[in-house]
């Protein structure tokens, strides 16, 4: 589903940068992933893997802050009240297939 949004976001001529939290190899195939293992597998996306015990939601709030990025997520951020005036894209992808609201704070 990842590499679906991704696809679907480069064919709007949007460059993802994908923020995972540590435990995304754990959770996904079993073992530790390093982010060039990410990089790869979405297809030479720019991704960001949190440290251990950080959560990721900081992290994208922070960088959606930095570059006045929208988050692309299916998180309402409803325990990060800073993030609430950051733009937001809903969605899901199904069988391959991603479908995305317009964006909104």
């Amino acid at each position: 589903p990842v590499r679906a949004v991704v696809d679907f976001l480069r064919a709007e001529g949007v460059e993802p940068l994908v923020v995972f939290d540590a435990s995304i190899g754990h959770r996904t195939i079993g073992r530790h992933l390093k982010k060039a293992d990410m990089r790869r597998a979405l297809g030479r996306v720019r991704c960001e893997i949190v440290p251990a015990g950080t959560v990721a939601d900081r992290r994208i709030i922070e960088l959606a802050s930095e570059m006045s990025a929208v988050i692309v997520t299916n998180d309402l951020f409803r325990d990060h009240p800073d993030s609430r005036p950051i733009p937001k894209r809903r969605g899901f992808c199904l069988g391959g297939v991603v479908e995305l609201t317009e964006p909104r704070p």
